[in-house]
């Protein structure tokens, strides 16, 4: 465990070591973390855009008549890392994975988590309180240690909007489908994200995010946090979130993004 988390800093610190005198111009890009809610933006043709972090999740246990039908389970993601490339003007490519540590009953367990390649495709750019849209397809395999698998190939389907209210003021919105690997029946997310530019470089953000699936209660989930632009190339973030309807879920979320070229 030391060594994953003695990796998983010093890959979170490169973005920041190596952008510390950075004071080139650069084209402007946006960052899809720590929110769920994801926006329409691309990155930039032939850009590199990291966006790398570490996150803490809890799940309490559940009971039913005292006795308990799901574990607590505790999971600390090292490096949740995200690579976007912008093939296109308005298409980037994207690769994700994740080292992560989970402990269920005491019994703890290292590994790397699922694979998951994807595309976002831009088809409008938006016009005044006309949303932008692009679209965000991703397929995870079952390419991970045994522990943080899925059963089966695990798609995801899922419609990006945002505009400006003003110049300050911004909001998201996602709606999807997204298969976890080991039901037949996807789950329907439905989001909303409104962020705030206090200064050119701060900014905050509140989110509802939401997921919505056949034979099983709804979850209602709750994100707030904050981001600081360190150089015109790397942005840190900051977060906490929250399940809403049954309180049995919490976590938080540090990590930056670096447009790397």
């Amino acid at each position: 465990m030391k060594k994953f988390f003695l990796y998983a800093a010093a890959m979170m610190l490169l973005p920041l070591t190596m952008s510390a005198q950075d004071k080139k111009e650069v084209v402007e890009y946006s960052v899809d973390r720590p929110s769920t809610c994801a926006g329409s933006g691309i990155t930039p043709k032939g850009k590199v855009l990291w966006e790398v972090g570490m996150n803490y999740n809890h799940d309490t246990a559940e009971k039913v008549d005292g006795e308990e039908v799901t574990p607590a389970i505790s999971t600390f993601t090292f490096m949740n890392s995200l690579v976007r490339y912008g093939l296109l003007d308005n298409v980037e490519l994207r690769l994700q994975w994740d080292l992560m540590h989970q402990r269920i009953h005491g019994v703890k367990d290292n590994g790397v988590g699922p694979l998951t390649l994807g595309t976002k495709v831009k088809f409008f750019d938006g016009k005044g309180y006309i949303p932008a849209i692009s679209l965000l397809t991703n397929v995870t395999f079952p390419l991970a240690s045994k522990t943080f698998r899925p059963a089966n190939i695990a798609p995801s389907v899922i419609l990006l909007a945002d505009h400006n209210i003003s110049d300050n003021v911004g909001l998201t919105y996602n709606t999807g489908l997204l298969w976890d690997g080991g039901d037949s029946h996807p789950a329907t997310l439905v989001a909303v994200c409104s962020s705030y530019t206090i200064t050119p470089r701060v900014g905050c953000f509140l989110e509802s995010y939401n997921y919505f699936k056949a034979h099983t209660n709804p979850s209602f989930n709750a994100n707030v946090g904050g981001t600081y632009q360190i150089t015109p190339r790397v942005r840190a973030d900051a977060s906490i979130f929250c399940n809403v309807n049954r309180g049995n879920n919490v976590g938080f979320n540090l990590g930056v993004a670096w447009l790397i070229n």
